[in-house]
């Protein structure tokens, strides 16, 4: 997303002229809602569009548009809520939103001058299976009361509420440090769930574990009648760190609160159970971790799942391929290796594959043996033409065919004049040959071993002159 600090600097200049003429009488009749329509009509001049006095921007009839809200118990005088388009993409079970820096700010200044707790984007969607929402905000300036406290913010989705701190809103929405926060809610069932932050740095890099006061984040979500009432616990882990296991706070309106440590990415499960059980010692390798997660159940099985625009390759245990495996059951002394890949990509697991390992070790052996293998030539005396070389190989290694090679200098010039049709050969007579020449000759084994042809060290040289 573009940022928008030429918008920010436009914004602050309308408010202080606001406010000019405001102190000098020009406003004196008018309310705070006066001032509040002239606002938008400023921001949505400075965005290089019409204003619309107030109200709402007509959504496209197949979106509905995503809510910015400042609650009215916390904002006298001032309405509870008000709506903008921001391009919200509609799927069957997926809700896309983007929202620029000039909103935000615009919905925490109303926060602010109110004195508001907690101002809140709803971009829930009624009537519609949404499994996956995800938001990018853009970052900019988050304004503070007159008393220099900074509002809670949070994000209402189809599957909870995302509650964030004011300062852990303020950091994660810090023009100074990020470009862009994108946030992104799964539900996958009634007991599971994942939240993942990733703020896109100024340099364009990605940060995607952050440092945030203790239990500045929390989701609250609505599980199925069949937990209520029953003992849960909620579990997350993110990324290189496992960790966090505690019991969920339990609502007097039935909705269920994680407690989180920090931001970054989390699995949150509700258990009926807290597990006892110790778990199985083992070694756990993903490759390109940052393309999935690999989280774990209330029966200490491991959990695998893809991030968007990747998938799961293979799960090798002990060396075995098993597949795209969704679940895995632990036992003790297992190692794991979890491949991730791009989608259209494929990693080379030839290292994790315990038989290809062995296969390539074998392979290699064949090849050391067949390269150390030595041969001994001569040339046979009496032939009425030509040369005949006989010659013989150590023992150990086998061959596939034998080179014979020619010059008529002892040290150079060597040219490849024949190769038998096997191993088995032992002797040839070379009759392409000139009377009265004297000729040098070199002899090599030669093996095809997985695809690749290997030789054995050169034979002595030995000589003859021609008849």
């Amino acid at each position: 997303m573009r940022r928008k600090g030429f918008k920010l600097i436009t914004l602050i200049t309308v408010i202080c002229m606001i406010f000019t003429m405001a102190g000098a009488g020009a406003f004196a009749v008018e309310t705070k809602q006066d001032v509040y329509d002239r606002l938008e009509d400023a921001l949505a001049q400075a965005k290089g569009e019409e204003g619309n006095g107030g109200t709402a921007a007509e959504a496209p009839e197949t979106a509905e548009p995503v809510k910015l809200v400042v609650p009215t118990s916390s904002v006298k005088g001032l309405p509870d809520s008000f709506s903008n388009f921001v391009n919200p993409l509609n799927g069957e079970t997926t809700r896309m939103c983007e929202v620029s820096a000039a909103m935000v700010y615009r919905l925490a200044e109303r926060a602010s001058l109110g004195d508001a707790a907690e101002f809140y984007i709803d971009a829930s969607q009624a009537g519609k299976n949404i499994k996956d929402t995800r938001i990018e905000i853009e970052t900019g300036m988050y304004p503070a009361s007159s008393s220099g406290r900074y509002a809670d913010f949070g994000i209402l989705t189809n599957q909870g509420y995302l509650h964030i701190g004011a300062q852990a809103a303020f950091t994660l929405l810090n023009e100074t440090l990020y470009d862009s926060l994108k946030i992104e809610i799964v539900k996958y069932e009634d007991t599971q769930y994942r939240v993942v932050f990733r703020a896109e740095k100024l340099d364009g890099s990605t940060e995607e574990i952050f440092t945030l006061p203790e239990g500045s984040v929390t989701f609250t979500v609505w599980p199925a009648e069949n937990f209520i009432g029953k003992t849960i616990k909620s579990y997350g882990s993110w990324f290189s760190q496992e960790g966090f296991s505690g019991e969920c706070i339990w609502n007097e309106d039935g909705t269920l609160t994680f407690m989180a440590p920090g931001t970054g990415t989390y699995n949150l499960r509700v258990y009926e159970k807290p597990v006892t059980a110790p778990i199985p010692n083992h070694t756990l390798e993903i490759v390109n971790q940052e393309l999935g997660y690999v989280d774990m159940d209330q029966k200490n099985n491991y959990i695998t799942g893809a991030e968007a625009g990747a998938y799961l390759q293979d799960v090798f245990i002990n060396g075995v391929s098993m597949g795209a495996l969704s679940k895995i059951v632990i036992s003790e002394g297992d190692e794991i290796v979890v491949i991730y890949a791009k989608l259209g990509e494929k990693v080379d697991t030839t290292k994790y594959d315990a038989a290809a390992v062995a296969e390539a070790a074998k392979l290699e052996m064949l090849k050391k043996g067949v390269q150390n293998t030595t041969i001994k030539a001569s040339t046979v005396s009496g032939v009425k033409k030509g040369v005949k070389i006989t010659w013989k190989k150590s023992k150990g290694y086998s061959v596939d065919a034998y080179e014979i090679w020619r010059s008529t200098k002892k040290t150079s010039g060597y040219k490849k004049t024949y190769t038998t049709a096997s191993g088995s050969k032992t002797s040839y007579t070379n009759t392409k040959t000139t009377k009265g020449i004297r000729y040098y000759y070199k002899v090599r084994g030669v093996r095809t071993i997985g695809g690749e042809k290997v030789y054995t060290n050169w034979s002595n040289c030995c000589y003859r002159i021609a008849k």
